[in-house]
């Protein structure tokens, strides 16, 4: 990836290795720059606040939690596909 975030170079390049098309995927980020990232790359994006972005303004992602709860996270992704490489680590 020769571009960081904001731009969308590292979920495009993500989603062509996993080959899976946008619908399918869900970006969790913190920070503006990550969701503006995310949002170009037309991802559904969940905003998760740290302690150092809890004050930013998350409009433009689609939800924006306190939590990471797998079950409400599944539900924003419409035409879920799995892939046997793809990963989710919660901390």
């Amino acid at each position: 990836v020769k571009a960081g975030k904001p731009d969308e170079e590292a979920y495009l390049l993500a989603m062509k290795k996993l080959e899976q098309p946008p619908n399918s995927c869900l970006a969790i980020e913190d920070n503006l720059g990550g969701i503006t990232s995310a949002k170009s790359a037309e991802l559904t994006c969940v905003a998760f606040p740290n302690s150092n972005t809890a004050h930013h303004d998350f409009g433009k992602a689609d939800m924006q939690v306190s939590a990471l709860e797998f079950e409400q996270l599944q539900t924003l992704i419409p035409h879920k596909k799995t892939h046997p490489t793809a990963a989710v680590q919660l901390h």
